[in-house]
């Protein structure tokens, strides 16, 4: 299943956040929540899946991208597998418990 990385802070480093979404807009908003985005960068996060961040935003970018792996939790600094049971049939969920 489809779900989308949002992460950011400088270059060069690794992100300051990193976390997973189900959708690309959930994804825009989690990173408008951290960096009280403007809608240009918005928009370009929409488009190409990254902008850069001015030096009150409290960040150099952040970035979207699509992701399709079967475990959306690992991204995710504060996420576990309970957070995603979409990933799991019945059977799995037995064995986790």
């Amino acid at each position: 299943m489809t779900h989308y990385i949002a992460m950011g802070g400088e270059h060069g480093c690794l992100p300051d956040n990193c976390s997973s979404y189900r959708s690309e807009e959930d994804a825009i908003g989690g990173m408008d929540c951290i960096y009280e985005l403007t809608n240009k960068q918005k928009r370009e996060l929409r488009v190409q899946g990254l902008t850069e961040l001015t030096r009150k935003q409290g960040g150099a970018y952040c970035e979207v991208s699509e992701c399709d792996c079967s475990e959306p939790w690992e991204h995710d600094e504060m996420g576990s597998r309970n957070d995603w049971p979409e990933y799991f049939d019945e059977e799995d969920e037995d064995e986790t418990r």
